[in-house]
């Protein structure tokens, strides 16, 4: 793990106390990766059999419980990072140890202490697409994709640039099974369910309603990070998750009636319906972003081949929303490689 991962935080002796699991391995505890406030919530790097173990706390038997079932249903997948030893009765389980998250590496990279090639980009998202596959052809998705969600194992090579060797989805806890159902919340139910980051919500999200595998589909494009709102541009007073939802009408909309249809616009109570009402206003439609303008290459083939791949992902109808193996089957890949 990068330095720049571990947190200082002050937590109780209790906190590092050597642990047996039940494959017999004892783990010793070495520093906190993410702490938190509760201290029962803390990911710790631990050490065993001379290699390196994440070792996460689950803050009730509920979660516990539940990410439990999902991983023992999730056996095989090759793309989710799961569980390899348990300790019951501290509600941990035990999990390979990753150099970083794809967070912190492109914090690194931002900072231009390492270099990430587009190639090697591209391979983390390849990878990503194919855990996403894994979840949604065993009827699951991931309430919560982002990139601190995706671990990832690299090296540097000598002129500073970044090898990918692995990379893995992160978080069961947040894995949810669709019960043979399309959507998660479905338009109807009784409130809005609000899951995931803010910044990181398919538009269906940050409603609340009519959430399904197509809400993973949307993040995978390279440019999904366009709807992080610095803290000094929020407006106060007004819910995160209609401002962020204002880019995205801003850059992809005007909403179609599907999406409206998809969500059940009579399912948001009277505040919800404003502000939508507000954001399809036809004032809104003449300050769209012309995002389709500076994201081309200059180069007319290549620019209608990656339009293309981000149209099927970025539509803001569900429904028209591009399946994670249509994603894979594009030609775009073919073109990045």
């Amino acid at each position: 793990m990068h330095p720049s991962r571990i947190l200082n935080q002050s937590l109780p002796p209790s906190a590092f106390r050597v642990m047996k699991g039940a494959s017999g391995r004892v783990y010793r505890p070495l520093q906190a990766l993410q702490p938190h406030r509760d201290s029962k919530q803390t990911v710790i790097h631990a050490r065993s059999e001379d290699r390196s173990w994440v070792l996460k706390r689950f803050p009730n038997h509920v979660c516990y419980d539940h990410a439990h079932h999902v991983n023992r249903q999730l056996a095989g997948c090759q793309k989710i990072r799961l569980v390899k030893d348990k300790i019951p009765k501290e509600d941990t389980f035990v999990y390979d140890y990753f150099t970083t998250d794809l967070k912190q590496l492109m914090d690194r990279v931002e900072d231009r202490k390492m270099r990430l090639t587009a190639a090697e980009g591209y391979r983390i998202l390849h990878h990503i697409a194919y855990g996403l596959k894994e979840l949604h052809d065993r009827g699951y998705m991931h309430t919560n994709i982002k990139p601190d969600n995706v671990v990832v194992d690299y090296k540097v090579d000598y002129d500073g640039c970044v090898e990918i060797s692995k990379v893995k989805i992160t978080d069961e806890h947040k894995i949810v099974y669709l019960e043979g159902k399309k959507d998660f919340n479905p338009k109807g139910s009784a409130g809005p369910l609000l899951v995931g980051d803010e910044f990181w919500r398919s538009p269906e999200q940050q409603v609340g309603f009519g959430i399904g595998q197509a809400a993973d589909c949307i993040k995978m494009n390279p440019r999904f990070m366009i709807f992080e709102i610095h803290p000094d541009d929020r407006v106060p007073d007004v819910d995160l998750r209609w401002q962020v939802l204002e880019r995205m009408f801003k850059f992809f909309g005007p909403a179609p009636p599907a999406f409206f249809d998809h969500i059940g616009f009579d399912s948001l109570d009277k505040e919800g319906q404003g502000h939508l009402l507000r954001l399809d206003h036809p004032e809104q439609r003449n300050q769209r972003e012309q995002f389709w303008d500076w994201v081309n290459t200059g180069h007319a083939e290549t620019d209608e081949l990656i339009f293309s791949f981000l149209r099927k992902m970025l539509t803001l109808d569900p429904g028209r929303r591009a399946t994670i193996d249509k994603v894979l089957d594009d030609p775009w890949w073919d073109w990045v490689n």
